[in-house]
This record gives structure tokens, sequence and C-alpha cells, in this order.
């Protein structure tokens, strides 16, 4: 696969989004916006290849399950082709920055954030009937 082939497949990037928060911008009365829906707002995207080495821009690589930390400054992804999770800064949402990948050994299935400091993902290993649970800590 070329390097340009790779990073189109990679182009539907991390989407950033934030939501409208209508309720909000009330007044707290009775304003008749109550059972309105509320809807995301894309306000910027990562191309997740960004985060990986040179020698893997023509690997394919996904951004499939996305969690943020809770002071929301940053969001983790699991990229399942290339058996790592990602991080990316996000304390700036509309310029968000790649900060790095870590390797789990196996397919990230899942990821979560435990407050501001430590990384759950349930992985794959491929090597063992069970998925098994891994945890990482991480100054956010």
């Amino acid at each position: 696969m070329s390097t340009f082939h790779a990073r189109s497949a990679v182009a539907l990037a991390l989407g950033i989004l934030a939501c409208g928060a209508a309720a909000a911008t009330g007044s707290g009365e009775d304003d008749g916006d109550r059972g309105k829906t509320q809807s995301f707002h894309r306000i910027a995207t990562v191309a997740n290849y960004l985060n990986n080495t040179p020698e893997q821009f023509a690997d394919e690589t996904v951004a499939e399950i996305v969690a943020a930390s809770k002071d929301g400054s940053t969001l983790v992804y699991t990229d399942s082709p290339l058996e790592q999770i990602g991080f990316v800064d996000i304390r700036d949402p509309a310029s968000p920055i790649p900060t790095g990948t870590l390797p789990v050994g196996g397919e990230p299935t899942s990821v979560d954030v435990l407050g501001n400091e430590y990384v759950l993902a349930a992985v794959n290993s491929r090597t063992r009937a069970a998925s098994s649970l891994s945890s990482t800590s991480r100054d956010a």
C-alpha cells in the first residue's frame, strides 16, 4: 500500500467533538428549550497516522474507540491494526496535537481513562483464549 493510500485511508481521522449545550445558556426557567435535542459539532480533526513513527506511515491504522481524561485535556484511542493506543492533547480543542502511542502487545478492543492518571485498555493478546486487561499510568 502506498503512503498516499495509507494517508488517505486514515484521513477518516479521529474526530474531536463538542456537545452543543443549549441548556447551559438558558435562564434556568422553562423557556421552551426543554426536550430539544442537543447535538455534537465537530470542531477539529487530527489524522491519527501523525502519531505513528515514519516507518509505520505505510501501515494500516485506525482510531476506533476513544475516551477522554476527566479534565478533558487528553483523548486516548485504540489502534488495533498496529496493536497500540494513541494519545492526543486537546487542551486547545481547535488545534489537537498527537502526543504519541503506547504498544499494548495485542489488539486493543476497549479503552477508558480513570481520572487524569490511568488508562485502562482491554487487549486481545491472540496468544490466550481470553482477553487481558492492562493498565498504564500517564501524566495527562
